[in-house]
């Protein structure tokens, strides 16, 4: 993995998206390139952070996008879940 990005928000429309609603994770709040690449990261993100828990109940929405490479093959990744709405498959 070269570099991360989260988003944690009550509900999709909190996740930033292009017009076509799919992920924008240039966007996400939390982010990170690495000087060397990893095969795990850990992110700790302060409640206090994700402005709309005042609001929401008991669920969070969480995307999180990865650049990885095996070899001299990149390719993006996202943590498993249920998909976004747009035409990409990120989840």
């Amino acid at each position: 993995m070269d570099d991360y990005a989260i988003d944690v928000g009550c509900a999709l429309s909190d996740i930033p998206t292009t017009s076509a609603r799919n992920p924008k994770a240039g966007l996400f709040t939390s982010k990170s390139t690495f000087s060397s690449p990893r095969t795990a990261n850990e992110v700790a993100i302060p409640l206090s952070d994700i402005t709309c828990l005042d609001a929401c109940g008991e669920e969070l929405v969480v995307a999180v996008h990865a650049n990885v490479k095996k070899g001299s093959v990149c390719e993006t990744a996202w943590a498993d879940g249920d998909g976004f709405p747009g035409a990409s498959w990120a989840t």
